[in-house]
């Protein structure tokens, strides 16, 4: 297999968080008076925890320009959530407090706390370890509900927000607070036991010390995408999430409370975009509303030509229809990801987003000044490779962006100040490439061939449905098999490690997979079946994860009776030169240590088509 080699063996990683301050727009300007005109940027400030590993933040701005932002931060097996916040407009934050109280152990999660800052309120919903977990359900937790009256110098114990009492997941949250003072939240729960979970919601009206009773919204929600949830000044609710319709499609809906969040409309789809999708995407939809009513959506999908984009609709009806989507994103390079947007009284919107290619990791920018109608030109706001965006904003329009970065061994989590001009009038010095950075550049572009993607976006495999093909009967892509795939070097569930090196000559079945993904763990007892058919001096079937939780899921693979190795991702970067858009994604290679197939979504991998491929696999010769 090719070089470089992936490597995330390091056990502590040198962990820095930014935010960057955009200042606000004037309201006396308008789009048409100066369609050019850009905010300007504030100091970039940076705080490093030397840490095991940190998930993004959310930010906040109050009125008064302070910032906020809360976090996760794991230390050895210790995790902690974390706040922190300025003492002066526009930062730096000031030492962080603890969120979770002794005893309180945060489970782990892969999207930050949910964060409002109201005067000296603060409120932040975590999900914390369920107290009856069991070897048969490790993966579960409690949402929680922290407050603080005192501006985030202290925090007390957290309520409890689920009412159901099951030892199941209650996750991807949602939190805001009315004009009325009202707490709204939103999650995700299966308690019912369907195949899919729901959406649900609940209130509080007496500043977080206790919680309504729980509501559904509806049924057949996507279980990893994160809820959204605003309210409007005339008190209307509104909450989005990404609902499974008949034959997988995937759309963006919104749901609609005249009643405080008592009860809501039926969903409404906002995108149309008939997206069928059989994995989980892990990508959340965002919204905002300005002081005139206007109700904006912003949203990652692929569509019915499964081409990734970010688009944004908006609705001057309450969200009963929604007008024509507008595509925001323009590289044709690379994956738009993780959408976060910000709109301010006056209908001015700013929109973030990561996007990925084989070689980088952005953040980008653009605005609307015009209430959504245009955008400014996209414009890239971090250093090195940056993640898991997230934006607030405050009445008077003043924007505060936050975003994590990788910087070799560090995870970057980041704070900036410039002025427009100064922003804008900086070029990126031509400098030579030396060799280490050409020798990523040319794995990367031949991982992005090997996965299927041209650079410039065409699709290079398709999946065959011709009669008799191994690879159409379980719905494979087959790949061109003419690259080898990377090579990589990660650190195993049992402490040690696993080289693809160690795999040469052998077939691998290589299945990326993570805990809050039900497809994934109910496809994984069919990964060990399939295992069991072969001897692993021939095919080796190895899972990946990002979810750095070692004891949950040893649990979930020994009540299972399952000995599959077990890999950590730790900064996904294995994910992303793989172009892991959704999982389950299972990536077929030949002895070659070339790429041949890729699935994404669960299958039936014990079925006889499965064993079939992977003994055509075997058959072929290197």
């Amino acid at each position: 297999m090719s070089k470089p080699t992936i490597n995330t063996q390091a056990l502590y990683l040198m962990c820095t968080m930014a935010v960057v301050l955009a200042v606000g727009w004037p309201a006396t300007l308008r789009s048409a008076e100066a369609p050019e005109f850009s905010p300007a940027f504030g100091p970039k400030h940076v705080t490093v925890h030397h840490v095991k590993g940190v998930v993004g933040p959310s930010v906040q701005i109050d009125d008064e320009g302070m910032i906020s932002a809360t976090w996760v931060e794991e230390d050895k097996d210790t995790r902690t959530i974390l706040f922190s916040r300025s003492k002066t407009q526009g930062g730096p934050l000031g030492t962080p407090v603890s969120v979770n109280q002794p005893g309180e152990s945060p489970y782990y999660r892969q999207e930050a706390p949910a964060l409002i800052v109201r005067g000296q309120d603060v409120f932040v919903t975590w999900s914390m370890t369920h107290p009856k977990m069991t070897p048969d359900k490790p993966f579960s937790g409690e949402l929680r509900l922290s407050r603080s009256s005192d501006g985030g110098r202290s925090f007390g114990p957290s309520t409890l927000v689920n009412d159901d009492d099951q030892v199941i997941q209650h996750t991807f949250d949602a939190l805001n607070v009315a004009p009325d003072g009202v707490l709204h939240l939103a999650w995700i729960d299966g308690r019912e036991g369907k195949k899919e979970p729901g959406t649900f919601v609940a209130r509080s009206t007496d500043q977080g010390r206790t919680i309504t009773k729980n509501f559904k919204v509806d049924d057949n929600t996507c279980v990893c995408c994160r809820t959204s949830i605003a309210t409007s000044p005339d008190g209307l609710v509104y909450v989005a999430w990404r609902k499974i319709f008949d034959g997988n499609i995937r759309e963006t809906v919104v749901a609609r409370s005249a009643d405080g969040g008592m009860t809501f409309s039926a969903p409404v789809v906002v995108g149309n975009d008939r997206w069928v999708y059989q994995a989980c995407p892990h990508r959340p939809a965002s919204l905002g509303v300005d002081r005139m009513g206007r109700l904006y959506v912003v949203w990652y999908t692929e569509g019915a030509d499964e081409t990734p984009a970010i688009y944004l609709a908006y609705s001057d009806d309450q969200g009963k229809t929604f007008s024509e989507k507008k595509q925001l994103n323009r590289s044709k390079g690379t994956f738009p990801d993780h959408p976060q947007m910000a709109v301010d009284p006056h209908g001015r919107v700013m929109v973030i987003w990561e996007e990925q290619s084989p070689v980088r990791r952005e953040i980008v920018m653009r605005h609307s000044r015009d209430r959504g109608n245009s955008f400014s030109q996209p414009q890239k706001l971090n250093e090195k490779h940056g993640q898991t965006p997230t934006i607030g904003v405050n009445q008077q329009g003043t924007v505060v962006m936050g975003w994590k970065e990788h910087r070799c061994r560090r995870i970057v989590l980041w704070f900036r100040r410039c002025s427009c001009q100064e922003f804008r009038s900086q070029k990126r010095r031509s400098e030579p490439m030396d060799r280490s950075r050409l020798r990523r550049m040319a794995c990367a572009v031949i991982v992005a061939a090997c996965m299927g993607l041209s650079v410039f976006g065409a699709p290079l495999y398709g999946a065959s449905s011709a009669a008799g093909d191994p690879y159409g009967a379980l719905g494979v892509a087959r790949m061109s098999g003419d690259v080898p795939a990377v090579a990589f070097d990660l650190k195993a569930l049992d402490g040690a490690s696993l080289a693809s090196q160690h795999l040469a000559g052998k077939v691998v079945v290589l299945n990326f997979w993570a805990t809050w993904c039900g497809p994934c763990k109910e496809e994984m007892p069919s990964l060990a079946r399939l295992q069991s058919q072969f001897d692993t001096g021939q095919v080796r079937v190895v899972t990946v994860t990002a979810d750095i939780q070692p004891i949950g899921i040893k649990q979930f693979l020994d009540h299972l009776g399952i000995t599959l190795p077990v890999l950590f991702d730790e900064e996904q970067e294995l994910s992303r030169l793989f172009t892991v858009r959704g999982l389950p994604t299972t990536v077929l290679i030949g002895q070659d240590g070339h790429a041949l197939g890729r699935a994404i979504g669960p299958r039936a991998w014990d079925s006889q088509e499965s064993i079939a491929l992977v003994r055509h696999v075997l058959d072929r010769q290197p």
